[in-house]
């Protein structure tokens, strides 16, 4: 099954948004508290699910 345009695109715009919303989560976290900047984006992303 060959997904239409319209959903690729959708699906990019979600990947890319939720991104950015990672990214905007580490650095806020990171600026709050400096001793989880050394903590890999992997183990954070588990703890946010």
């Amino acid at each position: 099954m060959i997904p239409n345009p319209t959903q690729l695109s959708n699906l990019s715009i979600i990947c890319v948004s939720f991104k950015l919303k990672v990214v905007q989560e580490l650095t806020t976290q990171s600026a709050r508290t400096p001793a989880r900047t050394n903590m890999s984006p992997l183990v954070y992303l588990q703890e946010l699910i």
